[in-house]
């Protein structure tokens, strides 16, 4: 007798304990079959595919699928703590109320997925696909998620404390009220995304970060470290930036309205044709930052330093410079300025 089961094809049944008493299924497939309150601890499934079937709730402890594809399943209050997936797919499944901490995942797609109210504390999601799903209630805590994609998705109220986004991709993604505190954001992408009410407090390692053409709503950025980070064309309306290092970052082009920056390393950086509205600046180091081509309005610099700052074209209405010197800047150049005015004779 094989310790194997293989080349199994099901449909329509309600599996027991007894469906199963080898602990190794593969190349097989399971359609419009019902695995709940199974205990499939151990269980180890190597290209088997599971099509609109039931797992409410199955118990997946330390179990093993490598190659396997889930199609239109739903998945709740499932226990998976160690389950392992290598280069598995899951396609329209719906996830919910279920606990798969201290798993990994290994190159595995869960796009246009739905999670709600699930766990995924200390697992490991290298390389893995959250495209287009959507994510609510959902608890990414310690997570390892470095290389992972989440682009075109919608993540409202998840926790991501702790976890692990290096070279992760959030492009074109909703988020909102989501916590990245504690978090590694190093070389992640966030461009074209929409964040509201987002706390990034305390990150550890968070350089070259790009957020361009992003809309940022009511985020919190503090005790985090932004050198080299592009927030190019992008979208800033009442955000806090608090004792943190923007160094050599890039404000090109942006919109800032209500946004305050306080205690900052701001130094060596581009704000060039941005529009600064209700802006406020207190005690920033902006030494050799460049706002040529600004307007800003009804804004405010307060006890920062200004030294070797470039303020050509730079346009202001309303605006009060509290202790700041702003006589050691670079002056305009007036042939640049000609330059620039000079329309051809009619």
């Amino acid at each position: 007798m094989t310790e194997t089961l293989s080349q199994v094809h099901l449909f329509n049944e309600k599996l027991s304990q007894n469906s199963f008493l080898k602990k190794t299924i593969r190349d097989s497939a399971f359609i419009q079959c019902d695995f709940s309150t199974l205990d499939l601890t151990l269980y180890q499934f190597n290209n088997v595919s599971f099509t609109q079937c039931q797992f409410m709730p199955v118990v997946f402890r330390n179990a093993t699928f490598i190659n396997c594809r889930f199609t239109l399943c739903a998945l709740t209050l499932t226990k998976a703590q160690g389950l392992t997936l290598t280069r598995c797919h899951f396609e329209e499944c719906t996830w919910h109320s279920s606990d798969l901490s201290l798993t990994q995942f290994s190159h595995c797609n869960f796009s246009k997925q739905r999670f709600k109210q699930f766990s995924f504390v200390q697992s490991e999601l290298i390389s893995c696909r959250f495209n287009e799903s959507m994510l609510l209630h959902c608890d990414f805590q310690q997570a390892n998620l470095t290389r992972s994609f989440f682009n075109d998705a919608v993540i409202t109220e998840c926790y991501f404390q702790g976890a692990n986004l290096t070279k992760a991709h959030l492009q074109r993604i909703h988020l909102n009220d989501v916590d990245f505190k504690n978090c590694t954001l190093n070389q992640s992408f966030w461009n074209e995304s929409q964040l509201n009410h987002c706390l990034f407090v305390d990150v550890k390692s968070s350089s070259q970060l790009n957020f361009s053409q992003a809309q940022l709503k009511h985020c919190a950025f503090e005790n985090i470290h932004l050198q080299w980070s592009h927030f190019i064309g992008a979208q800033l309306h009442d955000c806090l930036f608090e004792t943190s290092c923007l160094h050599q970052s890039n404000f090109t082009q942006a919109i800032l309205k209500h946004c305050q920056f306080k205690w900052l390393d701001f130094s060596q950086s581009l704000l060039k044709h941005c529009s600064l509205s209700d802006t406020h600046f207190y005690q920033c180091n902006l030494n050799y930052t460049n706002f040529s081509n600004t307007v800003a309005q009804h804004s405010q610099w307060v006890d920062s330093q200004c030294q070797l700052g470039q303020f050509h074209a730079f346009i202001e209405k309303n605006c009060q410079w509290i202790h700041v010197n702003r006589e050691k800047s670079i002056p305009t150049n007036p042939l640049i300025l000609s330059a620039e005015t000079w329309q051809p004779l009619e």
